[in-house]
């Protein structure tokens, strides 16, 4: 991870067993600029990799809490994953909440009452998205990221707790008190006194 300056946002490599992945995480906002970012990141620290393929995509997170109060199904009309907004805030994944949302789409479409989503996607993961946007600032402040990274670097119960939170291991509503409850640990682990 390379964080960038001046914006909220990140370059990523993502290394798999036959390829890796390349990319930005970064507010539409501050992306003015960024694909030249991304080409110098490339060129200096991947010089001699082969681009198979380049693609990008805008991703429908929401910023401000009231527009989980929106309705996103009616009498005769569900939006679903991405055009209900149901991505993860702070991973940007949004296969998982699309499969969810379409699931329980299709509940209400057979008990003829769509509007009954609603209620549905609220109780089943509503709070994971609304606790989720509510830490999103920490998440994509560069100077928490470093440190996170640093410690995460030196300390295996801090890299496995950002494991789970990139993977949804971890509920957002529980992530502090998880966190707490994991500090002294890490804290030892850190310092080496383990």
């Amino acid at each position: 991870m390379k964080f960038l300056k001046e914006k909220n946002g990140y370059i990523w490599a993502f290394h798999r067993k036959d390829h890796s992945s390349l990319g930005i995480g970064i507010e539409f906002e501050d992306s003015k600029d960024i694909k030249e970012e991304l080409d110098y990141f490339i060129k200096n620290y991947y010089p001699n990799v082969k681009i198979i393929s380049k693609w990008a995509a805008l991703i429908p997170t929401i910023k401000n809490l009231n527009t989980f109060e929106i309705p996103v199904a009616g009498k005769n009309w569900i939006l679903i994953g991405d055009a209900a907004g149901h991505v993860d805030p702070i991973t940007g994944e949004g296969i998982h909440y699309a499969l969810w949302s379409a699931k329980l789409a299709s509940k209400a479409i057979i008990k003829n009452e769509p509007q009954d989503f609603d209620k549905m996607w609220r109780r089943e993961y509503g709070i994971q998205l609304i606790e989720g946007s509510k830490l999103k600032p920490i998440f994509y402040n560069k100077y928490a990221l470093e440190i996170i990274v640093e410690i995460a670097s030196k300390s295996k119960t801090c890299s496995e707790f950002l494991y789970d939170i990139v993977t949804g291991g971890i509920m957002y509503n529980k992530l502090i008190s998880n966190f707490l409850k994991k500090t002294p640990r890490i804290l030892l682990e850190y310092f080496n006194l383990l």
